[in-house]
């Protein structure tokens, strides 16, 4: 699609995410235009990762196995936003559990690591939109003052 592709590359800021991430995300970049007219992007760009993993496609993970997946897909992040509130085992399904920020061994969060409470407070395995939605405006403001 041509305006995607030139939404793309008039585009300020890019967010990724959250969702699901071998399902929502990384599909999205399978075609070749988009991941190369992203690629090419001045825009600033964000992840957005999800505050818990997902049965059968991110059992396990931590940040760094988000972040590793989405590099090897070609994609780059100049700000990763991250919860920092996990919630207590057992709740849930007992499979699902929260995405945990781990150390950067590899040098992969080389990308300004933003970390905020982001659960919901009434379901903590899914994201609270109004604390998403306060941080993507502290992370353009901060931008527009030439701060990043």
């Amino acid at each position: 699609n041509k305006k995607a592709l030139e939404a793309i590359d008039k585009a300020d800021y890019i967010f990724v995410g959250p969702g699901s991430l071998f399902t929502s995300i990384i599909t999205n970049f399978l075609l070749i235009d988009i991941l190369k007219h992203y690629q090419k992007s001045k825009a600033v760009k964000t992840y957005v990762c999800n505050v818990s993993t997902e049965r059968g496609e991110t059992d396990g993970f931590a940040l760094s196995d988000h972040l590793k997946v989405l590099k090897s897909y070609g994609l780059d992040f100049d700000i990763i936003l991250a919860n920092n509130k996990h919630f207590k085992s057992g709740q849930g399904d007992g499979f699902i559990k929260p995405v945990i920020l781990d150390q950067d061994e590899e040098g992969i969060f080389s990308s300004r690591l933003v970390t905020k409470d982001l659960i919901n407070s009434q379901n903590p395995l899914y994201h609270e939109i109004d604390k998403i939605g306060k941080e993507i405006w502290a992370i353009i403001l901060k931008n527009k003052k030439g701060r990043l």
